[in-house]
């Protein structure tokens, strides 16, 4: 029995195998965990705790820890490296200053009467939870440097739209509004780089705009902004301080660490030699036959299509996953390099994909630019 096949293949389905102390863990979603898994799983479990071990020890890194915020005469240190992440963006940034490609705007309706005072607060207290919504970024003889403000006080901007009578009209000034906001750059050095717009429509409809730049956040980090403003939000309106659990790590912590993990232990250099060897030859572009001549500057003005997998359809790739032992985003990737080769008439297809980039304990909770583009080359032939 190949161990590797059988774990990927449990992984097809949802199942995450792990373990602890040589104790084997798993959590499955509803219907994915039956007899016949369970029983071939409990066929293997020595074997499976044995490879999971060996895996865990040879993936094995040192925790991140908190930073001490103070040298050794007592002064307060306020300036840090950038996560590898991070550097790109700056780096853009100081050649288009004026651009807004990197913004990440968030529009709400709020329906019902709000006190915007809460909505103020509830912001506030987030950003003194979360370094990086307090964070700017400055250059030091020529090197990037990410300073952490003590304070920031937010204030939360406010344009009354209720004069307007036709709502479908107030509606769509609001959309013009939200698109112009987030058409305007932030400035790294300085800061902030959150704003907010409350548009009133009515008394019993408001929305609420918020606005970061990706350098401090990503989608991840909305999710968290998110379940912790509503969390705060209730807690006021129902007149109790809001109480959240305190966080065990800042972004700057992870940052330090990547830093020292990558830089002292030689990894970056091997990883880095692994990429070149990975992506050496790797087409420069795809060959799409556009209706227009590729710019000879980047731009941002783009597209997107949404569209939806039905039920029936998502359940028979699913099955053809299972059956090959592997996940259902593979055989997605499969289908769209397939379908690039045909329209390119490349067989070397190169595609980049975001992933989280939060697999290490304590980042799961910190809002801060973790997420990263991961390279998938796919030779397509045959």
């Amino acid at each position: 029995m190949n161990i590797a096949a059988l774990i990927n293949r449990v992984n097809a389905l949802g199942i995450k195998l792990w373990q602890e102390n040589g104790q084997l863990k798993f959590k499955a979603p509803k219907g994915a965990w039956n007899s016949d898994i369970r029983e071939e799983v409990i066929a293997h479990k020595e074997k499976i705790v044995s490879f999971l071990s060996q895996v865990a020890k040879a993936n094995k890194v040192p925790p991140i820890q908190s930073v001490e915020r103070k040298d050794c005469d007592g002064v307060v240190l306020n300036d840090f490296p950038l996560g590898y992440v991070q550097e790109p963006l700056w780096f853009i940034e100081q050649i288009h200053s004026d651009k807004a490609g990197y913004n990440l705007p968030k529009a709400v309706t709020i329906k019902g009467d709000i006190n915007s005072n809460h909505l103020e607060e509830a912001i506030n207290i987030i950003i003194s939870r979360h370094e990086s919504l307090r964070t700017i970024f400055i250059s030091i003889n020529n090197h990037p440097k990410q300073r952490v403000l003590e304070s920031l006080d937010f204030k939360l901007e406010q344009v009354d739209l209720s004069n307007i009578d036709d709502k479908s009209e107030a509606h769509l000034k609001v959309q013009s509004l939200c698109l112009e906001d987030a058409a305007k750059p932030f400035d790294l050095s300085n800061g902030p780089l959150i704003r907010g717009t409350l548009y009133r429509i009515s008394s019993e409809e408001q929305v609420l705009l918020l606005n970061l730049h990706h350098i401090i956040s990503d989608a991840w980090s909305m999710g968290i902004f998110i379940k912790e403003f509503n969390s705060i939000i209730t807690e006021l309106l129902e007149g109790r301080k809001p109480l959240l659990p305190k966080l065990s790590l800042q972004y700057i912590d992870y940052c330090v660490w990547q830093k020292d993990l990558l830089e002292k232990t030689g990894l970056l250099e091997r990883q880095l030699k692994y990429w070149k060897q990975k992506l050496a030859g790797v087409p420069r572009y795809l060959d799409l036959p556009i209706d227009f001549p590729r710019p000879n500057v980047k731009s941002y003005s783009g597209s997107r299509f949404d569209f939806n997998i039905d039920v029936e359809q998502t359940k028979k790739l699913k099955n053809l996953a299972e059956k090959h032992g592997c996940t259902l985003f593979m055989v997605i990737m499969a289908a769209f390099s397939t379908l690039l080769s045909r329209i390119c008439g490349q067989e070397d297809i190169c595609i980049g994909s975001p992933i989280a980039n939060r697999q290490h304990s304590g980042t799961e909770n910190i809002i801060g630019m973790f997420i990263n583009t991961l390279a998938f080359r796919n030779q397509v032939g045959g």
